[in-house]
């Protein structure tokens, strides 16, 4: 398993036209169709590490049922993103990944995830997230990981 978490604010705008300008029809229809320039930052970024990881051209990364997969290669991948940061993870059995920024949360929040407070809470919730984008295969193996004191990711594989 390979992971990556990069911030985009380390990136100009310039990186981020030659990305657009590398992908595919229906890639470059998805980031349209976002409306803030940061979103579409995060998206472009994921995509890019995603190539990246798997060696590949950004053009080869399509979607099936809204999953994004590589024709030519036998891997699992998920990319997540909450900005400024984005998350990819690559596998060889199905994987999801999650991040959130530290942060506190409400009271509804910590009763509905049954959570004694904020940091407890937003782990339960990356895991939820990971397992809802990895879905598959039964057993499940968690690492959830502390990012500089700003951010938890959270891997399910």
């Amino acid at each position: 398993m390979q992971y990556k978490v990069k911030n985009v604010l380390a990136y100009d705008d310039l990186f981020f036209k030659k990305i657009f300008l590398s992908l595919n029809t229906y890639q470059k229809h998805k980031i349209r169709k976002l409306k803030k320039k940061e979103d579409q930052y995060l998206s472009m970024l994921g995509l890019y590490m995603i190539a990246t990881l798997l060696n590949t051209d950004v053009k080869k990364i399509y979607y099936k049922m809204r999953k994004p997969y590589v024709k030519d290669k036998n891997v699992y991948f998920s990319i997540a993103h909450k900005y400024p940061l984005v998350a990819v993870v690559v596998h060889s059995l199905p994987v999801g990944i999650d991040i959130e920024m530290l942060r506190s949360v409400d009271k509804n929040t910590l009763s509905y995830l049954k959570a004694s407070n904020s940091l407890e809470a937003l782990i339960l919730w990356t895991r939820k997230e990971a397992l809802y984008k990895r879905s598959g295969n039964k057993k499940i193996i968690y690492r959830t990981m502390l990012l500089n004191h700003h951010a938890i990711l959270s891997l399910c594989y």
